[in-house]
């Protein structure tokens, strides 16, 4: 799902990209819709490039959460 697609997370930071990506692109098919699992994916991985990555510090559930939060406040 996640990892079949290249979205350039450096190898530092990919367990943490892999990790709140899942979780993220989890809730938004079961509660809300594809168009938001595709967007939480590309966020979490423009966080994951960041230099220092800020999903390697924290509670990656707490990030997931953050994602979803940030793209419905956008929206």
């Amino acid at each position: 799902m996640i990892s079949g697609v290249d979205h350039r997370v450096p190898v530092a930071a990919r367990p943490a990209f892999e990790n709140v990506a899942t979780v993220a692109h989890t809730f938004c098919r079961e509660y809300l819709n594809d168009e938001y699992a595709q967007l939480s994916v590309m966020l979490t991985a423009k966080l994951a490039r960041k230099r220092p990555s800020p999903l390697l510090r924290g509670d990656r559930r707490i990030w997931a959460s953050a994602v979803i939060y940030a793209l419905g406040r956008v929206n």
